[in-house]
């Protein structure tokens, strides 16, 4: 990275470092000049966010939130360069003594801080470092950078670019370690009241974060999930339905691209509209995902009252979106059935086409609700974006 790569106006931004310079983020804009299109995105925003909510209030929080929390991670690693297939993921939630692949460990584990940091913040503590360390603890504790430094500020200086880059041939250079707390803090202060507008205050925590680049892994991942969980703790939300790693891993060029003119030309414009378009889709997507769901259930509702007596499957039915891999135990401790009447349930629900088997699993058999994973993992008809 050299000086010449960034807009005049920016340069004061840069930092001499050893083999070249770095690039120290102004603090976080708490006035920013909006124009007249980012304004009009920011509302469409709102407007399809308040529509999910609406779609959404038909579900309990763990049929709505745990499927799409499991999404966001799998597509947040892909941005990574971490592949996995839904089937194994599901599968691995199930019989958790099946998981042997270091992929789906990252994946899993990223859902897991997904899940602990909207408790964290459900219960009132906020967005602080304490929470931002725990996350990225968390995060790195499922495979790939476990062994660096998880769950601390990096204190040493990283480049981003291609394996043996240096601060003169990487596309990026953070800011030095020593910058790195004073930075957060600012951050973090920023992250603690509505200064713009809430869809764009979290682009503008999302670009910060990434620039700052706290870690020496994992910034990726935990970026995006300070998304939903700035949400929540300024109240604009109630659950977290709206996830951004959908759009941005279709768009990974492009949203590479997007932060780093932020920094090298100081587009915020570009970088927000690109953003708030990617919350626009993806609260577009989720309503159609979750209306796809809805109809399901009430499909096989109505295929179990005409083909079973059997009261146990048709409590069951939900459990089929919350988790699309299950087998006769977990029937049995959702519904509080017998285990023979779970068998039973089960039976039933593989007649009707809502479950299908996948062989053993850890020694259970275990059975896929297909149609619920594609409603909820694939892509909604007639979403935009």
């Amino acid at each position: 990275m050299k000086a010449e790569d960034f807009a005049a106006e920016q340069r004061h931004c840069l930092v001499a470092i050893s083999g070249g310079v770095a690039f120290v983020p102004p603090p976080a804009p708490r006035d920013l000049d909006v124009p007249r299109e980012l304004a009009r995105l920011e509302a469409e925003a709102l407007r399809q966010i308040g529509r999910l909510e609406e779609v959404a209030a038909a579900f309990t929080v763990e049929q709505a939130l745990f499927p799409l929390r499991l999404r966001e991670a799998q597509l947040s690693n892909e941005i990574e360069g971490t592949h996995t297939q839904v089937e194994e993921l599901l599968t691995a939630v199930a019989a958790p003594r099946a998981v042997s692949s270091a992929a789906v460990q990252e994946v899993l584990a990223t859902a897991g801080a997904l899940e602990t940091g909207t408790t964290w913040v459900l219960e009132g503590r906020g967005l602080s470092h304490s929470l931002v360390l725990e996350l990225h603890r968390q995060i790195l504790g499922g495979g790939r950078g476990s062994q660096l430094s998880a769950g601390a500020y990096r204190t040493r200086q990283v480049v981003i670019g291609q394996r043996g880059d240096t601060p003169a041939t990487a596309r990026f250079v953070p800011p030095p370690p020593e910058l790195v707390r004073p930075l957060m803090d600012d951050l973090l202060e920023f992250a603690a009241e509505e200064r713009v507008g809430p869809v764009l205050d979290a682009g503008i925590l999302h670009y910060q974060f990434e620039a700052i680049h706290p870690f020496e892994d994992g910034n990726g991942r935990l970026g995006r999930a300070l998304v939903p969980l700035l949400w929540l703790a300024r109240d604009f939300l109630e659950r977290p339905l709206v996830y951004v790693g959908g759009y941005l891993a279709e768009r990974r060029s492009e949203y590479m691209e997007r932060l780093l003119r932020a920094s090298t030309d100081g587009d915020w414009t570009g970088w927000l509209a690109f953003f708030t378009r990617g919350v626009i889709a993806e609260a577009e997507r989720t309503q159609a995902r979750l209306k796809a769901a809805r109809e399901l259930l009430e499909r096989y509702r109505q295929a179990l009252v005409a083909t079973t007596k059997s009261p146990t499957a048709r409590d069951a039915l939900p459990l089929l979106l919350e988790r699309q891999v299950v087998g006769a135990a977990d029937v049995q401790r959702y519904t509080g059935a017998s285990r023979p009447a779970a068998r039973q349930a089960i039976e039933a629900l593989v007649q009707v086409g809502a479950l299908r088997p996948l062989g053993r699993v850890a020694g259970a058999a275990m059975y896929l609700a297909e149609e619920f994973e594609r409603a909820i993992f694939g892509s909604p008809p007639g979403a935009q974006g």
